[in-house]
């Protein structure tokens, strides 16, 4: 058994949080809507759609593929980590075994995210990766990324529970001057996205580190080590 090796990386201006939840953790309720000329549907046939779960994606018709399965290898919300294994489907030659895919979502330093991902294909014999086939596959995944993308830009209410989680934990607490202009600066964050106003890309950091990372964090700012632990 040969493993060829692919990586690359995608810029988007969409923060992790949202961009994760939207193109992975929901993939299979919002990629249908979005793309309903290429996936008629996707559905979870074994699990509850984290680590171990099988899905099946259903192209639509006119399509030269009807489905395609693949096993949930890894999903981490904390981290924004996924992983992926095709097993099945008619559009997987004989003589490729399994193709594996690991995501990774970064902050980038402009406030949106860097999507790294690694694609392994696993063939059998002396049998050769087509070029263009590789190509194609590569296209498809981006496409369905890119749709998702655009979504979240045009709408910018969506899968943004997190920055509304903290929102109405600072309301909650207080309405002093920093209370609002920390609320301020995460509602402009929120509706605009990406941006090239210093303020707002340090508030996007701060932000995704607070989600991820131990209480010794908080203790560095604490306005919003208050807002979460002092009762």
């Amino acid at each position: 058994m040969a493993i060829t090796t692919f990586t690359e990386e995608h810029s988007s201006p969409i923060p992790p949080a949202r961009i994760f939840k939207a193109s992975i953790v929901d993939s299979h309720n919002l990629i249908p809507k979005l793309m309903p000329q290429a996936i008629k549907s996707i559905e979870i046939v074994q699990g509850d759609g984290g680590a171990g779960s099988i899905k099946q994606i259903n192209f639509a018709e006119g399509s030269p593929f009807k489905y395609v399965k693949y096993r949930v290898d890894e999903l981490n919300e904390e981290t924004f980590t996924y992983g992926y294994t095709l097993v099945e489907g008619d559009s997987m030659d004989d003589k490729l075994e399994k193709i594996t895919y690991n995501v990774k979502f970064e902050l980038s330093s402009d406030g949106g995210s860097i999507s790294k991902v690694t694609s392994k294909y696993y063939t059998t014999g002396d049998f050769t990766l087509k070029e263009e086939e590789v190509k194609a596959g590569k296209e498809r995944v981006l496409a369905m990324f890119k749709a998702v993308e655009a979504f979240l830009i045009e709408n910018p209410d969506a899968y943004a529970y997190f920055y509304l989680k903290i929102v109405k934990i600072i309301l909650q607490r207080g309405s002093s001057l920093k209370h609002v202009i920390v609320i301020v600066l995460i509602v402009f964050q929120f509706l605009f996205g990406k941006q090239n106003c210093p303020f707002v890309l340090e508030v996007n950091k701060l932000l995704w580190q607070l989600e991820l990372t131990s209480v010794d964090f908080y203790k560095e700012f604490p306005l919003i080590y208050n807002i979460f632990f002092v009762t």
